[in-house]
This record gives C-alpha cells, sequence and structure tokens, in this order.
C-alpha cells in the first residue's frame, strides 16, 4: 500500500481540521450578509407599509369630502383633490389629480359605475404615487433587489345612499270604536 510521506503543510491541514476553535466567528461572518438583507428588506416593508397606509386615509378622506359635494360635481372633484393633499406630507406630491376622481353610482349588486346622471350617489378617487407622476415611493436599503423607486397606488370609494322617492303613507282616520285595535 502507497502512503503519502507526512509533510508539514500535511500536518498544518490535518490540525487544521481537527481544530475547532474559530467556528463560531465563521458562522458569525457567514451570516451578517443575510442578517443585513432581512433587516434591509423588513425596513423597506415596514416603510411601504406606513407610506401605504397615510395614502389610503388621504384616498378615504377625499371620497368622503367629493361624496359631500356631490350636488355640484365639479367642486366635487375640487374638494376630493384638495382634501387628499391636505391630508398627506408635502413629499407625497401631486398623488391625486382631477382625472383621479371619478363621480358615478354605486349600488351593491352592480359595485360602482362611473358617470354622472341624476341618480350619481359615489366618488371614487384613486391615489398614486409612481415615477410617471414624479413622486413615487424610495425604497431604503433594498435597492439591490430592484428598482429604487416603488409605484404605490390606493383606492377609496365613498357613497351615500341612492336617491329614491317614496311615497308618504297613507293617513287613514279611523272610527272612534277602533281604539282597541
Amino acid at each position: 500500500m502507497f502512503r503519502v510521506p507526512e509533510t508539514p503543510r500535511r500536518r498544518g491541514l490535518k490540525a487544521l481540521a481537527r481544530d475547532r476553535r474559530g467556528v463560531v466567528a465563521l458562522f458569525v461572518a457567514l451570516s451578517i450578509p443575510m442578517l443585513v438583507a432581512g433587516a434591509a428588506f423588513t425596513i423597506d416593508l415596514t416603510s411601504y407599509r406606513l407610506v401605504s397606509s397615510r395614502m389610503q386615509g388621504a384616498a378615504d378622506a377625499a371620497a368622503l369630502a367629493g361624496v359631500k359635494a356631490l350636488d355640484n360635481p365639479t367642486a366635487a372633484v375640487n374638494d376630493a383633490v384638495n382634501f387628499a393633499r391636505a391630508n398627506v406630507p408635502a413629499a407625497y406630491g401631486e398623488m391625486v389629480t382631477n382625472g383621479d376622481v371619478t363621480i358615478g353610482t354605486y349600488s351593491t349588486a352592480k359595485g360602482f359605475v362611473p358617470g354622472v346622471t341624476a341618480d350619481s350617489n359615489a366618488v371614487r378617487v384613486i391615489a398614486e404615487r409612481s415615477p410617471q407622476r414624479g413622486n413615487a415611493a424610495e425604497r431604503l436599503l433594498s435597492v439591490f433587489w430592484g428598482a429604487q423607486e416603488v409605484t404605490i397606488r390606493r383606492e377609496a370609494i365613498a357613497a351615500r345612499q341612492l336617491n329614491q322617492q317614496y311615497e308618504p303613507p297613507e293617513r287613514i282616520l279611523l272610527d272612534n270604536e277602533a281604539w282597541d285595535y
């Protein structure tokens, strides 16, 4: 049987393979990139949720303001845009424009149907932050996994009851003897 002669290099490699000191440092060094990536993803996801929540609140307020002024469609659109602008920080830019506010009819059977009619009872507001508008939400730390700018879009619909005409109840005069019925 052929044996490889013992050399100082071979003895050093065997000793290194048996030695267990420093293993923790190796594992920590290898796990640091994953820990940093996880922290970056968590921070960006939290930032995204905060921005998204604020945008949804602004869209909800805008839709409610639009419904309040629904008797005048131009005023409803202007009120919705102004309320959206007032309910977010200035850094969010122009999230809602006049084209993002739609007046229509809402029913549980059909949902939202756009169009200004005599029965219009709802306002839909779309709030958007995107690179096309120049107000995109930026990633903070996870830019290595994609574009630096992210598009966030939120929608809100507010409706009041449909305008329905009811006949007033009939008034019936009963005989004095009918008091106990």
